[in-house]
């Protein structure tokens, strides 16, 4: 592995957990992940919610650290964690000794939170998030390391950068057939085909 994680040009696969029992949900989190990984992907994402919410983690970076083990070359990140609702040393620290014993491995994404029962489930008042996050990133980005503070990874839908730009031109390119081509980045299925429904009227 030459890139850090999260960095451009890079391609990951965001872990959606079918139903089942936590044991079978995490044996499916495994199993993409070592798919992923023999696919040639370069990491794996796991994202949080609370209270049994559907193809959700409540601990993405504790099953990022079960998946890091299962595999030999990919990164897992919590992508996202949703920061205001632990104390920003906390993660700092696991992340940290995650990072100790899979160096250039493990990589973080942090989030604001949608979902009030995340917050109630945490004893947290919903509308304190926003100043719980913008009080907790930037400590946590100047504690984890030099290299953090130095690169974030935009989400693409957001703010789009050169490299997705290209991304996108390479895909139209290499796609099949004589009509012109375009191409959009989105995150789930769901997204996807409400996003080619519109665009077919």
């Amino acid at each position: 592995m030459g890139e850090m994680p999260l960095a451009p040009h890079q391609i990951s696969l965001r872990m959606y957990p079918h139903p089942g029992t936590a044991p079978e949900m995490l044996a499916g989190c495994v199993a993409q992940a070592r798919l992923a990984e023999a696919a040639g992907w370069d990491g794996v994402m796991t994202s949080e919610h609370h209270g049994g919410f559907p193809a959700y983690l409540p601990n993405p970076l504790q099953v990022a650290g079960w998946l890091l083990e299962e595999t030999e070359r990919i990164w897992a990140a919590p992508c996202p964690l949703l920061l205001p609702l632990y104390h920003w040393s906390h993660v700092a620290e696991q992340l940290a000794w995650l990072s100790a014993r899979f160096p250039g491995r493990v990589g973080a994404g942090f989030a604001i939170g949608g979902l009030e029962q995340d917050f109630e489930m945490a004893d947290f008042e919903f509308s304190d998030r926003l100043a719980r996050f913008s009080e907790s990133l930037p400590k946590i980005t100047a504690a984890l390391t030099e290299q953090v503070s130095k690169f974030t990874h935009t989400c693409v839908m957001v703010t789009p950068y050169d490299s997705s730009v290209r991304l996108a031109e390479k895909l139209n390119e290499l796609a099949p057939g004589p009509s012109k081509k375009k191409s959009i980045f989105v995150t789930t299925g769901a997204e996807a085909i409400e996003n080619a429904v519109k665009i077919a009227r």
